[in-house]
C-alpha cells in the first residue's frame, strides 16, 4: 500500500525530478557510509629504509613509504625497481671522494604517499565556503610543503644532496616534490612543473596512481641522462633541454632546497562532507 506522503510528494514533483532525488540522495548516502581515510601527521610516516615494518612493504627496505596501502603491492615492487634504475643507470653528481668504485650510483629518489594529512580544524573550516577556497588551497599545500620537506630530510637518501622526494596525498589531492640542491642542478622547477601537468591525470582515481609514479619517474630518469626534451625546447626547435649545473659555495649547504608545486583539481564535495563527519 502506498504511504500517503509518498502521493503528496508524487502530486507535486515530475518523475524526472524524483529520479534526480535519488541520483543526490544515493550520492550522500555512499559519501557519508564510506570509511573515510583516517588522517596523518608529518611523524606518522616512517622511513622506508628504516622502519621496515612501518610503511606497508612487507617489511623489505625500500623507497617508497605507504602506510595507508594505496599503491598495490605488485606495483609498489616496479617502482622500488624504477627507483632502482635510476639510482643505477645516473652517474654520480658528488665529488670524487664520494664517488668511489664501490659507490658509482647516481640520483636518488623516494616516495611517500598517504590517503590524507591531518589538517588543523582552522584549515578544514576554511573550505566550508566558495570565498576562502584560494585561502584553504593555500593553506593544503603549505602542509604538502611542510610534509615533503621533513620527510625529505629525514629520510637522509643522499650523499651530497643529489636526492629527491615525492609526496602525495589522495584525500587532498596534492602532490608535492621536493629536491636538494645536486638534483635540482638538473630537475629544475620548470621541468618539475611540465613533468607534474604531464603526470597529473593519474593522480585523480586510486587504480592509476601507480602509473602516475612510474610517468614521473621515467621522466626524472630522462632528466637525470640528459635525454628528456622539453615541450619549449621542442616548440622553439631545439633538439634537447640544456643544463648547466652549477657548482657553488652555496651549494653546500645541506639545509638549502628547492620545490615544485603541482595541486590537483580539489575535489570539493568529498572534503566538505569529510569535515562533517571529523
Amino acid at each position: 500500500m502506498e504511504h500517503p506522503l509518498c502521493k503528496r510528494v508524487m502530486k507535486r514533483i515530475t518523475m524526472q525530478q524524483f529520479v534526480k532525488l535519488l541520483i543526490i540522495f544515493d550520492f550522500f548516502h555512499l559519501a557519508l557510509g564510506q570509511t573515510l581515510p583516517p588522517p596523518r601527521s608529518v611523524n606518522d610516516i616512517a622511513n622506508p629504509l628504516v622502519d621496515l615494518e612501518k610503511c606497508g612493504r612487507k617489511g623489505m627496505r625500500s623507497h617508497i613509504c605507504d602506510p595507508d596501502g594505496i599503491i598495490p603491492v605488485e606495483q609498489a615492487y616496479q617502482l622500488d625497481d624504477i627507483i632502482r634504475s635510476i639510482y643505477n643507470d645516473t652517474f654520480c653528481p658528488c665529488s670524487p671522494t664520494i664517488c668511489r668504485p664501490e659507490s658509482q650510483g647516481g640520483y636518488l629518489v623516494g616516495i611517500a604517499v598517504i590517503r590524507a594529512m591531518r589538517l588543523e580544524r582552522s584549515i578544514r573550516r576554511l573550505n566550508t565556503s566558495r570565498e576562502d577556497q584560494a585561502q584553504y588551497m593555500n593553506a593544503v599545500l603549505n602542509e604538502a610543503r611542510h610534509f615533503a620537506y621533513k620527510l625529505l630530510q629525514e629520510w637522509k637518501m643522499g650523499r651530497c644532496n643529489e636526492d629527491v622526494l615525492i609526496f602525495f596525498s589522495e584525500h587532498d589531492s596534492v602532490l608535492y616534490t621536493v629536491t636538494h640542491s645536486k638534483a635540482r642542478a638538473k630537475l629544475t622547477d620548470d621541468v618539475l612543473g611540465e613533468i607534474a601537468m604531464h603526470s597529473r591525470i593519474h593522480f585523480s582515481h586510486r587504480e592509476t596512481i601507480p602509473e602516475g609514479f612510474k610517468k614521473m619517474l621515467d621522466s626524472y630518469r630522462r632528466v637525470f641522462l640528459d635525454d628528456y626534451v622539453t615541450k619549449s625546447s621542442l616548440e622553439s626547435g631545439q633538439p634537447e633541454v640544456e643544463y648547466h649545473p652549477k657548482l657553488s659555495g652555496s651549494e653546500a649547504n645541506s639545509s638549502r632546497h628547492y620545490c615544485t608545486v603541482f595541486l590537483l583539481l580539489l575535489n570539493v564535495v568529498a572534503a566538505t562532507v569529510w569535515q562533517l563527519v571529523t
